[in-house]
C-alpha cells in the first residue's frame, strides 16, 4: 500500500493506492486526522510526500511512518526532473508543490501549457513545449482576498464558502467575491494568451481546492486535475 501526501499551508491531502489499483482519496486540515484515517486502510509500504507546510507537520510524517515501518520520499524542487527543467534560479526556493503539479500535467500532455494551483494562494507557472519552466505567479487567493478586505469589517457576516458567479455583486460580500473570483479568471487568461503567442497548442491545467471554481475559462481549453500534485509524486517516485 502506497501513501501520497501532499501537505499544503491550511490542509492536509492524501491519497491510497493499493496493489489492486483501488485508490482512496482524503482531505483533512491536520495529519494527526489523515494518519487515523489512513491507518484505516491498512498498513503503508511506503510514503511519497510533498510539504510546503510547518516543518512539525513533516516530523508528524515521519512518526507515523516509523510506526508503521515504512520508508518516507520526500519530493524536493531540482533543476531537472520528469521532463521538465525548472526556471528559477535556485530550484530549491521553488515549492515542490508547484514543481510537482508542472511535472504532472507535462506527463499527461507533453507540450505547453499554464499550470493553476488554486488554494489559498494561487500560484500560476508556464510551461513551454520544450519541457522548459519560464517561471511564474504567485497571488492571493479568493478567501485570502476576501478576508483582507472584509475581515476588519465588523458590521458584515462572513458566510464560509463562496459563489462562483462573476456577475456584479448586489451585497457587498458578493461584491468582493465575485470580484476577486474575476480577477483571478483574468489573470489566468491574461498568461495563458501571452502563452499562446509563441505556443499556438498551449493548455491550461488546473488543479487545487479552489481550482474547480476558475473553471470555466473564456475562449481557453482548460482541464480540471484534481489530484495533479500527487500524480506528480507518482512519476518522481514511480
Amino acid at each position: 500500500m502506497i501513501v501520497d501526501i501532499d501537505v499544503g499551508n491550511t490542509r492536509v491531502k492524501w491519497r491510497v493506492s493499493h496493489d489492486s489499483g483501488v485508490n482512496i482519496h482524503g482531505v483533512h486540515k491536520t495529519f494527526d486526522d489523515a494518519a487515523r484515517e489512513i491507518g484505516v486502510q491498512g498498513v503503508p509500504t511506503r510514503i511519497r510526500l510533498s510539504s510546503v507546510g510547518n516543518a512539525s507537520v513533516t516530523r508528524g510524517v515521519e512518526t507515523a511512518a516509523a510506526h508503521w515501518g515504512c520508508i518516507v520520499q520526500k519530493a524536493q524542487t531540482t533543476k531537472n526532473a520528469g521532463g521538465i527543467t525548472c526556471g528559477y534560479e535556485r530550484p530549491e526556493s521553488m515549492g515542490v508543490d508547484r514543481w510537482l503539479a508542472l511535472i504532472a500535467a507535462w506527463q499527461q500532455y507533453q507540450g505547453a501549457c499554464v499550470v493553476v494551483d488554486a488554494g489559498s494562494a494561487v500560484t500560476i507557472d508556464v510551461l513551454d513545449s520544450a519541457g522548459q519552466h519560464h517561471g511564474g505567479y504567485i497571488v492571493p487567493g479568493v478567501m485570502m482576498m476576501r478576508n483582507s478586505l472584509l475581515g476588519g469589517t465588523a458590521k458584515i457576516l462572513l458566510s464560509e464558502g463562496f459563489r462562483r458567479e462573476v456577475t456584479p455583486g448586489v451585497s457587498t460580500q458578493e461584491a468582493v467575491d465575485h470580484g476577486a473570483l474575476l480577477m483571478l479568471r483574468s489573470f489566468v487568461e491574461a498568461v495563458h494568451e501571452e502563452l499562446l503567442c509563441s505556443e499556438a497548442n498551449a493548455k491550461i491545467f488546473v488543479t487545487g481546492g479552489d481550482g474547480e471554481s476558475l473553471l470555466p475559462l473564456k475562449d481557453c481549453e482548460a482541464v480540471y486535475c484534481k489530484d495533479l500534485v500527487l500524480d506528480g509524486l507518482a512519476v518522481v517516485f514511480p
